[in-house]
């Protein structure tokens, strides 16, 4: 398997991400409704807060993008040794920065009780233990989460990081289903993922010692390569930081105004908007190694501009199909999912999925001001972002709940998306103009038009059920393909197809 090229790596990588992502929406469809039937909508309230809270805590420092961004960089270099020290030191940052979490963690667990007043006394008690085992995990496997997907990426180690992925998927929704057949409730599923996760991480780092050339040089200390990693790591700090005030303290926030339906709802939504994410960012992190030798071989940010816009389109054709998508036959997918009592779900997700297309379509030029070092530039975007985020939040969550908050969070995506665009012009003399042409206004057309024929479609077919779902969702993609070749596709795109097509449904010539 290491013997095979980059580009094989790649392409089977990219396979392997989307097969463990179909796994996951078919076993979260499949199993998701059941199990909040089986712990209830408080408990999975209550799941949601304890790993938004606790996730808001585990900051990295951006050290872990300092790990990808300098591995990458001198792997591109041929600088072994010197990925072999930046790793030991890194290691030993991780301990105390754990150790230093841990403490903080502790602290707020006698702080609960004040914190979440909306919870009722029996939440509260469940929280605590729920709180205890995500605390524990996240503090014990936190240098190797950190680490471990970011040098098997940068080795082009695809194949074993997606493929345990998958097998990793498999396992973890396994012994939930039978830990929830046993009754064995909410601990036991926080438990299960907090232990499967832990033994996949600890896998992922075998893989590392087996099939790179790193040899962490544990004892090695720098002065310097400490400074060096800092002030690029700073800013990617005040990044995540800014990052949890979205996802992350939305829930919190839901839990002081609003309480634990509210929480449930935003949970299921920003389940929904993850998988969009989910899809377009499989093959993202495959990149960094492909920028750097553009970056620091080519010597121009300039030459960027091809890769991002042919990922650009991919991303955007791709995460917009779901967007389409789900905005057309959202309701009817609610309604069966987990009930029509849950409705507000529909209108919650359409609100997160609306910015997805134009930001994942930009990872390219995100990647590569983090790999020439111009990261600070998206932080001062990313504050903005969180500002307007909280600000909302904490008023329209006031008056309409998880809908609010989700509507806080479109805005402050959208406004991030479009200064980003401005950075990517100004810092790496990217035409920002020409990629919108190429990629936005190209593929918008049939995509307005397939939203207008899918609504049309709604109207014409009113009855729901799973079999009913799954006819108009083929449908929708059969239109949505069909437009997307006779207005928006490109020779090269269309000649792709063309042989993907040819492999599987070979024309035999006499």
């Amino acid at each position: 398997m290491s013997k095979l090229s980059s580009s094989k790596q790649l392409k089977i990588g990219a396979m392997l991400s989307y097969l463990g992502i179909g796994l996951n929406i078919v076993s979260a469809l499949i199993y998701s409704p059941w199990m909040l039937s089986k712990i209830g909508s408080g408990d999975y309230g209550l799941y949601t807060l304890a790993s938004s809270l606790i996730n808001m805590f585990m900051l990295d420092f951006g050290i872990s993008s300092a790990v990808s961004r300098f591995v990458s960089k001198y792997r591109a270099e041929g600088q072994q040794e010197k990925i072999n020290q930046l790793l030991g030191v890194v290691y030993k940052l991780f301990f105390v920065i754990s150790a230093t979490v841990g403490i903080v963690l502790i602290v707020i667990y006698f702080f609960i009780d004040e914190i979440y007043l909306s919870l009722t006394a029996e939440e509260l008690e469940k929280f605590k233990i729920v709180y205890i085992i995500a605390a524990t995990y996240s503090v014990v496997s936190f240098p190797l989460s950190a680490t471990v997907n970011g040098v098997l990426n940068s080795y082009e180690k695809f194949i074993q990081v997606k493929l345990s992925d998958v097998i990793h998927k498999v396992i973890t929704v396994v012994l939930i289903v039978v830990a929830l057949l046993l009754d064995y409730g909410l601990y036991a599923l926080v438990a299960i993922t907090a232990a499967v996760n832990l033994a996949f991480l600890l896998i992922k780092y075998l893989l590392i010692k087996t099939s790179t050339p790193v040899k962490v040089n544990i004892k090695y200390w720098d002065k310097a390569l400490l400074k060096e990693i800092f002030g690029f790591s700073v800013w990617v700090l005040i990044n995540s930081i800014c990052s949890r005030l979205i996802m992350n303290i939305c829930p919190n926030i839901l839990g002081i105004t609003a309480g634990t339906l509210a929480i449930t709802v935003f949970g299921f939504a920003s389940t929904i908007e993850g998988y969009s994410y989910t899809f377009s960012s499989a093959i993202d992190g495959m990149f960094m190694p492909k920028i750097a030798r553009i970056a620091y071989k080519e010597g121009s940010t300039k030459d960027v501009l091809p890769l991002m816009t042919k990922v650009g389109r991919f991303q955007y054709h791709l995460v917009g199909l779901i967007v389409v998508g789900f905005s057309i036959v959202g309701k009817d997918f609610i309604t069966l999912w987990i009930g029509s009592e849950y409705i507000s779900v529909y209108y919650c997700a359409v609100l997160l999925l609306l910015p997805a297309p134009f930001y994942l379509s930009q990872q390219i030029g995100k990647n590569t001001m983090v790999m020439v070092n111009k990261v600070k530039y998206l932080t001062f975007v990313n504050i903005v972002k969180a500002l307007v985020n909280v600000v909302l939040a904490s008023v329209l969550s006031v008056y309409w709940g998880a809908i609010g908050a989700c509507a806080s969070i479109c805005i402050a995506y959208f406004v991030r998306n479009f200064a980003n665009m401005y950075l990517y012009k100004k810092k790496l003399e990217l035409d920002i103009i020409e990629f919108c042409k190429n990629c936005y206004l190209k593929m918008s057309i049939p995509m307005a038009m397939t939203l207008a024929l899918g609504f049309i479609l709604q109207k014409l077919i009113t009855a729901n059920s799973w079999v009913i779902l799954a006819v108009k969702i083929v449908l929708i993609i059969a239109v949505y393909l069909l437009l997307m070749w006779i207005f928006a596709y490109n020779s090269e795109e269309k000649q792709l197809i063309k042989n993907v097509f040819g492999k599987f449904c070979p024309i035999k010539r006499r």
